[in-house]
């Protein structure tokens, strides 16, 4: 024991060293857990920014992208990434190439949408009509806002002072001979959307209503859409037709349970009915048979006619 405590004890030096050894351990530990109180980090201004002067050319040009750093936020991310993801210029939407929207920064799918609301005859009257794309989100289109250049036209010159009541007669018929008419089984949620009024919730709501009868037999057939009232629907009947009537059938006795009731036009009670029928006595063969199935409720079932499929 003796000999054990000699070769542990250390002299006046070696204790020094031992404590001031742990002293450095302890600031170590200290500066690695909360570097903060330490170390400062360097903070970047961005207030200078707008000092700052692209060359291009050997000359120097002013660059209004440069301007949106003015407003940098460090404190909205979301905002900080668009700034780098975009790059607006002065340009006017109607008609503008694929090639200048990648300029810009969007993507892909923005630049179909914007093409196909186009090629569907969509124009932008206002900087406020790019909204109507509805893939381009709300603080997308503040940044590029102050870019957009629309020319004057037509529709928003004032009428001069001599205009007499048959002139204005005849531009009222000549702004109504350019409105787009588009047909109910074929328009997209795009077109939807450029009707005054229908946002992209309601062009939702008509699109999954279609898709779940199979297609519009009659424009009437809006008024059933939820949420669809008769303001919105004297405004859609304006901008739509039907002629196209080729709509996809019910195939009676080929679809599921769940297929069959998803119909808007199928109860419960009938189709529960038909697959019974399928399963004990086989398929069926016709509407009159398929109402026997039903009778009580024979009526109401009537509009299902068309959609059905016996084969």
């Amino acid at each position: 024991m003796q000999a054990f405590k000699q070769r542990m004890s250390f002299t006046k030096r070696e204790q020094y060293a031992i404590v001031f050894l742990m002293f450095v351990m302890v600031i170590l530990l200290i500066v690695n857990i909360f570097p903060g109180l330490v170390i400062r980090p360097e903070l970047t201004s961005y207030h200078n920014l707008d000092s700052i002067a692209l060359t291009h050319g050997g000359k120097l040009v002013n660059e209004p992208a440069m301007s949106q750093s003015e407003n940098f936020d460090a404190a909205n991310p979301e905002r900080a990434a668009l700034d780098l993801k975009l790059h607006p210029f002065q340009f006017n939407p109607n008609k503008l190439p694929a090639s200048e929207w990648k300029k810009i920064g969007l993507n892909d799918k923005q630049i179909q949408n914007i093409l196909n609301y186009e090629k569907s005859g969509g124009k932008f009257f206002k900087k406020s009509d790019l909204q109507k794309i509805y893939s381009l989100t709300l603080a997308e289109y503040k940044i590029l806002e102050p870019y957009i250049e629309i020319p004057e036209t037509n529709f928003n010159k004032p009428y001069k002072s001599g205009t007499t009541e048959k002139d204005s007669v005849s531009t009222t018929e000549n702004i109504v001979s350019r409105q787009i008419i588009y047909e109910l089984n074929t328009i997209d949620s795009n077109q939807l959307i450029g009707i005054k009024d229908i946002g992209p919730w309601f062009a939702h709501r008509i699109l999954q209503y279609r898709r779940s009868l199979g297609g519009f037999l009659s424009i009437e057939q809006l008024r059933e859409v939820y949420g669809i009232d008769s303001a919105r629907y004297n405004i859609i009947v304006r901008n739509v037709t039907l002629k196209n009537v080729d709509i996809q059938l019910l195939a009676v006795n080929k679809r599921t349970f769940k297929e069959l009731i998803r119909h808007p036009y199928m109860n419960y009670n009938l189709t529960k009915a038909i697959v019974n029928k399928r399963e004990r006595q086989g398929f069926v063969k016709s509407w009159n048979e398929l109402v026997s199935l039903n009778a009580n409720d024979s009526v109401s079932i009537l509009r299902l006619k068309p959609y059905l499929d016996f084969n």
